[in-house]
């Protein structure tokens, strides 16, 4: 509210808001916890637009019109998309990490954007767009770069973006997002770490008749589907994300995998 308060066209629903009564649930904003209240306030509402900041406002998820949580790669389509068209450039620079679909490379290239893809994180996300001069970044999991920002990541600065996009559009934010839903995306699954770059190599021959790159971990582009496997930065895991062209082939390509990797750890695509 203190930011976007005195938008007399915007009405603001405060949940939580409160930090004197403690927390009320996980600071991951793509956490079941974190989501539960809020994709609730936003079907009984009727609102517009919800969004759910991690602790310290870095990352946010955005919920559509009727409490449905938007894949943050996909979104981030959306505020790619805006800011190409404003930056009056000749191929701007978008940046985003290996987990991100390729319906981000592809409607970056449909809208005479350039996509560079980098490694996880944001130290990485930070020199990315430095390096190439990138007029945005984008992360799986909710972080939002902008240049703007001193390249710097911002849930507030990400929610202004979509609340200009909204406001500009004659749809509903779910029937932005539909067309941009046309792969079958696994999210982060996480697998024991041990032994994992014997197990990284004994993958990437597995799988060599594909493009296998190491920006970060190990991604193959089998043509039709593809995977990135990595260490994760934070967590004693490694984890996979897996894109095809539809859910079948999806739940077939997880099987053939999950013999190497072993059983997943918690839960299923968290």
């Amino acid at each position: 509210p203190a930011v976007l308060g005195q938008i007399p066209q915007l009405e603001i629903i405060e949940l939580n808001f409160d930090t004197d009564k403690g927390f009320s649930h996980c600071p991951d904003p793509l956490s079941n916890s974190a989501k539960q209240k809020l994709a609730e306030t936003c079907a009984a509402e009727k609102v517009d637009l919800g969004a759910c900041f991690s602790g310290d406002g870095s990352r946010v998820l955005f919920l559509d019109e009727t409490g449905k949580a938007i894949r943050p790669d996909l979104a981030g389509v959306l505020m790619a998309r805006s800011l190409i068209g404003a930056a009056g450039a000749s191929n701007p620079i978008v940046v985003h990490d290996a987990r991100c679909s390729r319906v981000l490379d592809e409607e970056m290239a449909a809208a005479g954007g350039k996509p560079v893809r980098d490694r996880v994180g944001r130290p990485y996300m930070k020199r990315a767009l430095s390096d190439n001069e990138a007029i945005f970044g984008c992360e799986f999991t909710g972080q939002y770069y902008f240049r703007s920002n001193f390249n710097c990541e911002s849930g507030v600065i990400a929610l202004a973006h979509m609340l200009s996009i909204i406001s500009a559009g004659a749809t509903p934010l779910s029937e932005m997002v539909k067309p941009l839903q046309r792969y079958a995306h696994s999210g982060q699954i996480a697998f024991p770490a041990d032994d994992s770059k014997a197990r990284m190599r004994d993958i990437a021959d597995k799988f060599r008749r594909g493009k296998i790159d190491y920006i970060d971990g190990i991604t193959a582009d089998m043509g039709d589907w593809w995977f990135n496997l990595r260490n994760s930065n934070t967590e004693p895991v490694m984890r996979l994300c897996l894109e095809c062209t539809n859910p079948a082939t999806l739940e077939d390509r997880l099987v053939e995998l999950q013999t190497l990797l072993g059983n997943p750890i918690g839960p299923d695509r968290a």
